[in-house]
């Protein structure tokens, strides 16, 4: 049976309860999280999207 994978909708749930508990939302943390799945350079990958993502969120704010 093949695996579905993980959803950047995935990551980004876990990494904000993460940081909503107060912590550090690593690529090892969000994986425990996810009860061990996931590759870590999925995880990786996705973190720093949405890291990027947020950065642009906040330039678009700040020239606002």
């Amino acid at each position: 049976m093949a695996r579905s994978g993980l959803s950047k909708g995935d990551i980004q749930k876990v990494r904000d309860t993460l940081i909503s508990q107060g912590q550090y939302p690593s690529v090892d943390a969000v994986r425990i999280a996810l009860g061990n799945t996931g590759s870590k350079t999925t995880i990786h990958k996705y973190l720093k999207e949405l890291q990027i993502e947020e950065a642009a969120k906040a330039a678009v704010k700040y020239t606002m």
